[in-house]
């Protein structure tokens, strides 16, 4: 017999028939082919799903954090001490928290709390540092997924001996334009110079200035005006013949006195014009023409009076040579005066020159953008009667 046929009838040539089968048998691929899958599926649908447990937690979190930081500027307005504020942020701290799932020892952390006061102004500052439970990461080793959150509030007005709201000083919004507060600092406000853009430049209970500006990428000035007084809206929109470098600028130069008050325009005459007088409001609106025909004067510019602010709205001259050039040019800007008498009743006001009277600064353009030139600030609708009310308006800061 040869060794082939003997191989084949004993029971290594059975073993070698059925090895020989199990190669060639294809019907267990799919099975296997499944199953080597299921693994990154499972492990993608885990870590999805754990990815949006710690976002929710995360935004739980923060909505924490905000209410606290206003909690804490709140009880700061009223008098409370610095720890009486920091306990008033733990506390809605923790009650917001007490309930989100997968935040370690939930019910026993403790954010960071900083207060502090300026000129009767309280910013707070809550910050936390926690960790989210990780159940599936846990399997790789990642136990937990670390979580950080915070928040900045401010609130209040000037608080004088008799309980009112007092903000007072002098300040301006000039070329470049460059705002002088009323404690006398100054920033440069790099605004988008295409005109399209406007900016709140102050907004408080029922009063707001809101402006466009002009220019080229090295340099930009205030050209459009408006201000909401009340129920009123004044217009200020100067003559724009050209933009550019050196050479052809006249900006502005056409203003020497017109106005539109409520819709109405009026042109510019000689002398001491009074337009509006809404007694009930305390409003006024004069236009002072006292060189006529002449562009870039002091002496032409318009007046808006509320209870608390006076507002001044001149459009200067200012002639500059490049040194590289040597070529000429006229510039025209708006040049807005403010003055603040017994302001912020209702909280710290508004706007990138409202900032700087509440001695809050923010040198970010982006804060202050609003959708047009009648556009209405929150503060601009506040309405209030007694310190009680001003101490009740806070609001977070970015």
């Amino acid at each position: 017999m040869r060794l082939a046929d003997f191989l084949l009838n004993n029971s290594l040539g059975a073993h070698w028939r059925r090895i020989r089968r199990f190669r060639d048998d294809k019907s267990g691929n799919v099975a296997i082919m499944f199953s080597i899958s299921l693994i990154p599926i499972v492990g993608l649908t885990g870590f999805g799903v754990e990815y949006a447990r710690t976002d929710s937690a995360h935004s739980k979190v923060q909505a924490a954090v905000d209410a606290a930081a206003l909690a804490a500027t709140s009880a700061a307005l009223k008098g409370g001490t610095t720890a009486a504020a920091q306990a008033a942020a733990t506390q809605v701290f923790l009650a917001d928290v007490s309930s989100i799932n997968g935040l370690l020892n939930n019910s026993s952390v403790t954010p960071v709390v900083a207060v502090s006061k300026a000129n009767n102004v309280v910013s707070t500052t809550v910050s936390y540092s926690g960790a989210v439970n990780s159940v599936f990461s846990g399997l790789f080793g990642a136990a937990t997924t670390p979580l950080t959150v915070h928040a900045s509030a401010i609130g209040g007005a000037n608080i004088a001996a008799s309980g009112s709201g007092s903000y007072y000083g002098s300040g301006s919004l000039s070329e470049d334009p460059v705002i002088v507060g009323a404690d006398g600092s100054w920033s440069l406000f790099m605004c988008d110079y295409s005109g399209n853009t406007w900016y709140n430049l102050l907004s408080d209970a029922g009063i707001q200035i809101n402006a466009n500006c002009t220019g080229n990428s090295s340099w930009s000035e205030y050209y459009k005006v408006s201000i909401l007084a009340g129920a009123h809206t004044i217009s200020l929109a100067p003559g724009l013949t050209s933009v550019s470098w050196y050479g052809t600028s006249q900006i502005g130069e056409s203003w020497m006195g017109a106005i539109t008050i409520d819709g109405v325009a009026y042109a510019a005459q000689s002398g001491n014009n009074t337009y509006l007088v809404d007694a009930a409001a305390g409003i006024t609106v004069k236009v002072v023409v006292g060189q006529p025909g002449v562009v870039g004067s002091a002496a032409n510019y318009a007046l808006i009076t509320t209870p608390h602010y006076s507002v001044s709205v001149a459009y200067d001259s200012d002639d500059d040579v490049d040194g590289l050039t040597g070529k000429a040019a006229t510039f025209g800007f708006a040049n807005i005066q403010i003055a603040a008498q017994n302001a912020g009743q209702c909280g710290v006001p508004g706007g990138t020159w409202g900032g700087k009277l509440g001695r809050v600064d923010d040198f970010n353009a982006n804060d202050f953008i609003v959708s047009g030139p009648t556009s209405q600030s929150s503060q601009f609708s506040w309405s209030c009667t007694s310190a009680a009310q001003a101490n009740a308006q806070v609001r977070l800061v970015n």
